[in-house]
Parts: structure tokens; sequence; C-alpha cells
């Protein structure tokens, strides 16, 4: 008995079980891209200067074979990153997985091209030249380059703003915010502002900041019951899974603390800014659905019980419930 479970263990941590909720994720964003080719309105919002760049795919079956791909790309580096910096002290796919899986308990976040999927891959990126920093003394080109990155995209998504003190906590944890990388996430924030005014792609009358609605008009839109519901439900586990492993983290070495400590205040901003920004609120969930992963994971490998898997099976359950009754509701 003792065999068979954690025979069920090790298939819910493997690369088969994530390349599962891969096909299952593809197949349910082209079954349903047809009937949710109208959410644009829900989930798109606009920069500080332009439009959102999803905007450009107005081929429905594209914008879902882009956004598939994105989604794909941000689950392999997830691996990359934990194979390349151990941040999660076991191998493990489970994370890649949990994420597939949550974005597919979605029609907006399984469906077509849009802002948050782009935010998740910046994340992924960022993660990447960040890690890579932990105390390096050379590191402005790191910091210049995830800054300049975060300023760029919020003139097509002003979402992308609340990552500027997420990512400064995050280089502050790798210690390397000198005088210098100071300067380098400054010049980093204002120069590709400067390029865009300078070169008259856009004016200071083009500025534009997100307009204001009552959450109870925002309340009538299709599906958004559902949707808060599901938001709740997986900002609410993400927090208790942050708490609850934060005492396993406590002891690891200060290099992979540091981290983790990135995902911790992650979940955190991304939570408080679906409470914020709640008009915006779609474009913070797959940022969301990364931190649960990471955060799922942890719990998954530190815990030693052999009936473990039953934790996949309800989130699995959950993610069915939520996809199911978007339909229904």
């Amino acid at each position: 008995m003792i065999f068979r479970e954690n025979s069920i263990n090790d298939f819910f941590n493997s690369k088969a079980f994530a390349l599962l909720m891969a096909l299952a994720m593809i197949v349910i964003s082209y079954l349903d891209c047809t009937i949710w080719q109208d959410r644009l309105s829900i989930s798109n919002s606009h920069g500080i200067f332009f439009p959102s760049l999803a905007q450009g795919f107005s081929n429905i079956t594209l914008s879902v074979t882009a956004n598939c791909i994105c989604i794909l790309i941000v689950s392999v580096m997830l691996v990359a990153l934990n194979k390349t910096f151990n941040f999660i002290r076991s191998v493990t796919w489970v994370y890649a997985s949990v994420f597939m899986m949550l974005n597919a308990s979605n029609p907006i976040t399984s469906g077509m091209l849009y802002s948050g999927t782009i935010i998740s891959l910046a994340v992924a990126i960022i993660a990447f030249a960040m890690f890579a920093s932990f105390e390096q003394r050379r590191s402005q080109r790191n910091v210049f380059t995830a800054f300049a990155m975060i300023a760029t995209l919020s003139m097509f998504q002003y979402a992308f703003l609340y990552l500027l003190p997420v990512v400064a906590l995050g280089f502050m944890l790798m210690k390397v915010m000198n005088l210098r990388s100071t300067l380098a996430m400054i010049i980093g924030i204002i120069t590709p502002f400067w390029i865009v005014l300078g070169l008259q792609l856009a004016n200071f009358s083009d500025f534009a900041l997100p307009s204001y609605e009552s959450f109870w008009t925002e309340l009538q839109r299709p599906q958004m019951h559902i949707n808060i519901i599901g938001m709740v439900l997986i900002a609410l586990l993400t927090i208790g899974l942050v708490c609850a492993n934060l005492l396993h983290i406590i002891t690891y070495k200060l290099q992979v603390r540091a981290y983790n400590g990135f995902f911790v205040y992650l979940a955190v901003f991304t939570s408080l800014m679906l409470a914020i920004d709640y008009r915006n609120a779609f474009n913070y969930l797959p940022v969301l659905h990364l931190c649960l992963g990471v955060q799922f994971a942890h719990f998954f490998t530190t815990n030693t019980h052999t009936r473990r898997y039953i934790a996949v099976i309800v989130l699995l359950l959950l993610s069915v419930a939520l996809r199911v009754a978007n339909h229904i509701f």
C-alpha cells in the first residue's frame, strides 16, 4: 500500500504529469477559444502611453497559440530556474504542472494572449537575471536590464508597474544594491521613457492612468463573481502555503533563502494588487498561479506524508470546478 502511494506521489512529481497538464491546457484552450473571443474587453487594458501588446493579435487561433506557447515557455523556465539555482531542494516538475493546471482552470488565462501571460513571462526572465546576480559586485547590467524591461512594458500595460518595488526588494535580497546598482535602477526606469518621448513616439498628452469603477460595477461583468471567488481561493491558498513553507525556508542557507524571499515578496504584492486593482485583476492572475506553483512545490517536496498526493488531487478538482463553473453560471 505504501509503495503504491509513493508511486502516485512520484507520478505527480514527474515530467509525465507535467506533459499531461500541458496537453490538457492546450486542448481546453482551443476548445473554448471561440466562446471567449470577446473577453479582451474584460482582461486587457492600456499602458501609460500605448494600448496593450496583446491587441496586436486579431486572429483568435493565432492569439490562443501564442498564449499557450508563452505559458509553456514559463513552465519550462521554472524548471530550468530550479535546476540552475536549486531554490526548491528537490528535483520536481510539480510547480510547472500546477502553473499550467491553474491557467487551464480559467478561460481567460488559458485563452487568447493577454497582458497577464506576458507579465508572468517577464517575471520568469527577470528571476534568472536576479538570481544570477547574487552577491555579484558587477551586477549593474542585470539591474538595468530588469528595470528597463519593466519600464518599457509598463508603457503597454500599467500593471507592470507593481513589479518595480518587488524587483527592487528582490535585488536587495541578492545583496547587490549599492550606489552603482541604485543608479542603474534609476537609469533603467528613465531610459525607455526618455527614448520614447525623445523620438516623439508618444507625447505627454498620451499619458493615461487606469479609470476607476466601483467593485459592484465590476461584479456585473460576465462570470466575474465566479472568477473573484476563484481568485480569492487561490490567493488565500498561496499566502497560507507561504506561511507554512517559511518554517522550512528559514533553515536553508542564505543564498537559497534570498531566492525564495523574492517569491514570497512576489506572492504578497500580487495578492495585494488583486484586491487594490480589481478592475485589472486578471492581469495579475498568471503571476499568482506561478507563485502558488512554487509554494506548492515546496510543500509537496518537503512534506514526507505518504498521502500528500491528495493535495494535488484536491487542487486538480478545484481547477476543474472553477472551469466548469465559468460555463454554468
